[in-house]
């Protein structure tokens, strides 16, 4: 049989691990992540290292460490550098078809610099646990060993929880009449997106706690776009009324879009979009100008 309902009574046991990892790596991605906060690294002297209680994803496979892993490690020497990798090696049970996942260090060759030092592969460090092998090594920390001295680094990106990745995305209202030569802000009158994003009563976007966003905006002038320049402004303004621009473009096309800014934020900052234009006539322009911005929590 070619098609099975994995997520139905078959009436006996038939859902393998290799169909939990084919619908989570669905949804977080087929490399490996870290689910919440990275787990603790603390060397015990030069030859132990100490990784703390952690929960993590490995190419589809959700694996937890409960308890801390102690992990010994070779001496570095003086005058002598080298990447020592901590591997999650996946295995699989040729007959039984068993899964385990146990801890290994796989220490570097030294090098004259740190830079020159290269990380230590395995058998089975290009394998893919999705490919449906007995055997993966999935690299999880990096100790990097400068001379006598280790120092230890996670490796695996956070997965940040869908509650936290809020977005917003809002249509403002078509500028009725705006003056050539003026700025005005564009206020809202439609919005989608869910989470710590708002929109308050002046139009602008309200950041509801400190993070990370990606902001981006467009606009588009109706008819003809002769003798009419755009300028498209989004600024971050703080609650102290401090504004910064985060990206302005000048064109004369009917549509304009602004390049996409990364920028950190604090609960109670705005983000604004706002437009001016020009015309040789100088005349107010009526019902010409739709515009749309949209930001997003990345972290």
């Amino acid at each position: 049989m070619t098609m099975e309902l994995i997520t139905g009574h078959a009436g006996s046991a038939h859902v393998s691990g290799a169909d939990a990892g084919d619908l989570i790596a669905g949804i977080v991605g087929r490399d490996s992540y870290t689910i919440g906060e990275p787990p603790s690294l603390t060397m015990d002297g030069a030859n132990s290292l100490k990784i703390g209680p952690c929960s993590i994803v490995v190419q589809g496979r959700h694996i937890r460490i409960t308890d801390a892993e102690t992990l010994a490690l070779q001496s570095g020497t003086q005058s002598a550098y080298r990447k020592d990798i901590v591997y999650l090696c996946y295995r699989m049970a040729q007959d039984t078809h068993v899964e385990s996942a146990a801890l290994s260090v796989a220490t570097g060759t030294a090098a004259a610099s740190l830079d020159a030092a290269a990380d230590p592969q395995t058998e089975f460090s290009s394998a893919s646990i999705l490919d449906g092998v007995e055997s993966a090594d999935i690299p999880i920390c990096r100790v990097n060993v400068s001379e006598l001295a280790p120092k230890p680094e996670w490796l695996l990106p956070t997965i940040m929880p869908i509650s936290r990745k809020s977005y917003i995305a809002t249509q403002c209202k078509p500028i009725s009449s705006i003056k050539t030569g003026d700025w005005i802000d564009a206020p809202v009158y439609a919005k989608w997106g869910y989470g710590d994003l708002s929109v308050d009563d002046t139009g602008a976007v309200l950041c509801g706690r400190d993070g990370a966003v990606m902001v981006s905006a467009g606009i588009f002038l109706r008819g003809s776009t002769a003798g009419r320049d755009k300028q498209l402004r989004i600024s971050r303004k703080k609650p102290d009324g401090t504004t910064t621009e985060i990206a302005n473009v000048v064109s004369s096309i009917p549509h304009i879009v602004a390049p996409t800014s990364l920028i950190d934020v604090e609960a109670g900052d705005r983000i604004v979009l706002s437009i001016g234009i020009w015309s040789e006539s100088g005349d107010s322009l009526r019902d010409e100008v739709f515009n749309r911005l949209f930001v997003s929590y990345i972290c």
